[in-house]
């Protein structure tokens, strides 16, 4: 299947432009669909979705506009292989003399040059560059696709370390709650002293843990406002990276396979660079071929005293017999080089293909994954309810209490971690079919 695509991009230019036109569109229907959804209504406006997010770190990114300066410069070069068909003017000189006969030569002039004839070789070299700056801006696409991955981890940090602190924060609560009803039953000689100090022992703890969170959540906050730019990090949340997933997921491993291929710039840059370098290979083959190229000539002069009139047209037929090894030393090089590039190519496509692969079966197994924890949850739920009943019926402590709860809050915990790791093989999947650009 790689193969057949290989040829498909070298060979068919309907494929390239196809592949072009969905890569520029998939850059920009991204920024219209940050500014829909970030036009909800009132009750909305602190919602910060992933897609604005990137959209914003695109727009003020200075490796954007590096990237584009390099591509711009690139563009150059197709003038430059343009030139063999222009016509060439050279200044015609012949200051010359023999000092033992006594002959001289004094010519001056201007000559102009027109290549009529060279089989193809600056058209061969004329593609090579256009192919050439063609993938030099599609690495821009692949430098927008860098500065995405950076910003949606960025996010997906954020939002899990949000998460925790709110577990804790909860945990917090329900200890300083219980701590009330405790310091009652211990007056009453219910309960002991012994329980009241393991539970301010846990708050203690918790305190400790719940400022650990906090600062990794200003990091967080820090770090995706370093790259947006924006201060609306309240706003990120779980269901912003539920709604962009199922926004731009494939529904099936052909689709994503299909779209990772076609969308995914670094395959198109190669694909770029293996139609250039075949036409440098053919540029180096007519290079060894004669040229025919029309003169004419405005000069005149001295020879030997008398004036003559040096100017004229004429055709000429120019082969290259013999330049050391230079000639296919460079072809052989070139050659050599198209293969190379050949080898990188499949291989680029098919480590791509392997990790959108892999990254499909790794979502379907964290998505399980993360089902069975949240049944875990409920379970732990129903526990804590059982323990606080039997406690009522003074068949269970408040130790008892305290670790059901505990167990209940570290479940959830363990929710929000493997979610964590579920969205990061989501957004590497998104990453892998050249969407977020």
């Amino acid at each position: 299947m790689a193969l057949k695509i290989v040829g498909a991009d070298i060979r068919g230019r309907p494929a390239r432009f196809a592949a072009a036109a969905i890569l520029s569109a998939a850059v920009l229907v991204l920024p219209m669909v940050a500014q829909a959804q970030s036009a909800v209504p009132a009750g909305g406006q602190g919602e910060y979705p992933v897609a604005t997010a990137i959209a914003d770190a695109l727009g003020r990114d200075a490796r954007v506009g590096a990237a584009l300066a390099e591509a711009e410069g690139a563009r150059y070069t197709i003038d430059q292989a343009k030139a063999g068909r222009y016509p060439v003017i050279r200044s015609v000189t012949d200051l010359s003399g023999n000092p033992i006969s006594g002959d001289s030569t004094q010519v001056l002039g201007v000559a102009v040059e027109q290549p009529l004839l060279d089989w193809g070789k600056t058209r061969a070299e004329v593609q090579a560059a256009r192919r050439l700056a063609e993938a030099q801006m599609t690495l821009v696409d692949s430098k927008r696709l860098d500065i995405a991955e950076e910003v949606a981890e960025a996010y997906l940090t954020l939002v899990r370390e949000q998460d925790l602190l709110d577990i804790l924060r909860r945990q917090l609560a329900d200890l300083q709650e219980q701590v009330g009803g405790l310091q009652a039953q211990v007056n009453a000689g219910v309960a002991t002293r012994v329980d009241l100090r393991k539970v301010e022992t846990e708050i203690s703890l918790t305190r400790s843990e719940i400022a650990r969170a906090e600062y990794q959540v200003v990091r967080g906050q820090q770090q995706l406002q370093r790259l947006t730019g924006a201060q609306r990090t309240r706003g990120v949340t779980q269901i912003q990276i539920e709604s962009f997933y199922l926004t731009y997921r494939a529904t099936s491993l052909e689709e994503a396979t299909t779209r990772a291929q076609i969308n995914h710039p670094d395959i198109i840059a190669f694909a770029q660079r293996l139609a250039g370098k075949q036409a440098e290979v053919k540029a180096a083959q007519r290079g060894r071929f004669p040229g025919v190229n029309l003169r004419g000539q405005l000069a005149g002069g001295w020879r030997n005293g008398s004036f003559g009139d040096e100017s004229g047209v004429s055709l000429t037929l120019s082969a290259p017999l013999y330049q050391g090894n230079r000639l296919f030393a460079g072809q052989r090089r070139v050659e050599e080089e198209l293969k190379a590039l050949q080898q990188e190519y499949i291989f680029e496509l098919e480590r791509l293909v392997e990790n959108v692969t892999f990254g499909w079966n790794n979502i379907v197994s964290l998505e399980r994954s993360v089902g069975q924890l949240q049944q875990q949850v409920r379970q732990n739920q129903s526990r804590v309810a059982d323990v606080e009943e039997e406690r009522r019926a003074g068949l269970a402590t408040t130790s008892d209490v305290i670790d059901a709860k505990k167990a209940w809050f570290r479940s959830q915990e363990l929710v929000v971690q493997e979610t964590s790791r579920l969205n990061e093989a989501r957004m590497l999947n998104l990453l892998n079919m050249g969407t977020v650009q």
